[in-house]
């Protein structure tokens, strides 16, 4: 039903002195009646951008692309947030399988999930404004990780994720130094476990469960370590586990 009020106050606006308060003079013609415009929530969306950019031209657009921008980021850590992770990982797959199509050689693609260890805790101990700034440090922290074109994104809560450009191999070392960073910049308050899967053939949903999988067991086989989940084309086998000496 919004959807169908803005479009009928769209196509009002857009006609010469129309808009919710023009009114008939005396001896103007009689307007014909406005039929309702029964629109879905994205060609609504489409049709404000329509008439902005024609009524107001390059402003509209700056404002169009910075809705955009936090339409798709973090507010509190300015990491990616779901909307931007889910696009970025359809569209990378997306790529993937396109060149596998064509018989060519994809760059190789790895999930990391990332999750704080006992963060509930930590909050009910520090208050809630603590925890916002824990995140802010956690997020500060993969950051200087991951390198520049690496997605990274805050799924909600005190939980991230890494899009990688990296095979297992070297998704593993990014998510020990990710794990040693966290470690370091909340001087030893908090760790995280991390679930590591690389993109074969499966969809988005399928590579986000195996990463999450991963992170499963780094849970439950004590927290702050690394599973990595091994492709179900390899056969059966254990994940791959990695953790540092002291928590082993």
């Amino acid at each position: 039903m919004a959807a169908l009020a803005i479009g009928q106050l769209v196509v009002a606006a857009a006609r010469p002195g129309g808009g919710p308060g023009a009114r008939t003079g005396r001896g103007d013609r009689p307007r014909q009646r406005q039929v309702p415009l029964r629109l879905s929530l994205p060609a609504t969306v489409a049709l404000v951008s329509l008439v902005l950019e024609v009524r107001h031209g390059r402003a509209v657009q700056r404002v169009i692309a910075e809705l955009e921008h936090r339409g798709h980021t973090d507010a509190l850590t300015g990491l990616g947030n779901r909307w931007a992770f889910d696009d970025d990982l359809a569209g990378r797959l997306s790529s993937t399988a396109t060149s596998r199509r064509r018989r060519c050689d994809p760059e190789p693609a790895t999930l990391l999930l990332v999750d704080i260890d006992h963060f509930k805790r930590y909050n009910d101990r520090h208050g809630h404004p603590a925890g916002d700034q824990a995140l802010v440090r956690v997020a500060a922290a993969i950051r200087g990780v991951c390198r520049r074109g690496d997605g990274i994104y805050r799924l909600g809560g005190e939980e991230f994720a890494v899009l990688l450009t990296a095979d297992h191999r070297e998704a593993v070392v990014v998510a020990d130094r990710i794990r040693q960073a966290v470690t370091s910049a909340t001087g030893g308050a908090l760790t995280v476990s991390l679930g590591v899967a690389g993109a074969e053939t499966d969809g988005p949903q399928a590579l986000i469960a195996r990463a999450d999988r991963g992170l499963y067991e780094a849970k439950s086989r004590g927290r702050n370590r690394i599973s990595v989940q091994v492709p179900e084309a390899t056969g059966p086998g254990p994940a791959l586990e990695t953790s540092s000496p002291s928590h082993a």
